[in-house]
């Protein structure tokens, strides 16, 4: 979390760093901040903390540092936070509000609000 306090994301250069610093690394079959992320789901102590970092970090879930396909972020974003937010769906949370806030503004300035007027 702290690191994410001192990168702003939504600047584009520090995105093309973050892409940059990926291209020095030569790691080739990176599969995505994403995919490390949701790891952090499978420990019963990381769930909360992770849950905080993909909400955080779901305006981001487009670019291809967080999910290089550019098209699976935000699904799965969605997806991993459904629990908790089924779960504070009466009374929600702080993160629960974030975390909607985010899809919402993902979802509506992308191609997927598009697509959705097709299903």
């Amino acid at each position: 979390m702290q690191c994410l306090e001192r990168l702003d994301l939504s600047s584009p250069d520090t995105r093309e760093r973050l892409e940059a610093l990926l291209r020095k690394f030569k790691w080739t079959h990176f599969q995505g901040v994403q995919v490390l992320l949701l790891k952090g789901l499978t420990l019963d102590s990381l769930v909360d903390k992770t849950h905080c970092l993909l909400a955080e970090l779901t305006p981001f879930s487009t670019q291809c540092v967080f999910d290089p396909s550019q098209y699976s972020g935000l699904p799965l974003n969605i997806v991993s936070l459904m629990p908790v937010l089924v779960h504070h769906f009466s009374k929600p949370t702080a993160l629960c509000l974030k975390a909607v806030t985010s899809i919402r503004q993902v979802w509506l300035s992308s191609d997927w609000y598009a697509c959705s007027s097709y299903l």
